[in-house]
């Protein structure tokens, strides 16, 4: 996930969306929930940025949920809060 960020800072969107999205793709198929949770959550700030707000505010709802779900409070707070 790391290489998301670098590319998101380096305005490569495109990119960064699509390595996110396959890292969400990895936790779940792994079954890492809390990975899952803060890939959902990094892949839903790449589809603000690029404009896509609806599609960011469900996978922002749906990081939060898994995090609710592991009684992450805190994690859960902040996604739910980017969604609002």
């Amino acid at each position: 996930m790391a290489v998301s960020v670098a590319l998101m800072m380096q305005r490569e969107y495109d990119t960064a969306q699509d390595l996110a999205f396959r890292a969400l793709e990895v936790y779940r198929e792994i079954g890492d929930r809390e990975g899952e949770a803060a890939a959902q959550g990094r892949y839903a700030s790449l589809l603000a940025v690029s404009g896509r707000l609806d599609a960011s505010r469900r996978e922002h709802e749906a990081a939060a949920k898994i995090y609710r779900d592991l009684a992450k409070t805190s994690c859960s707070a902040i996604c739910s809060s980017i969604s609002a």
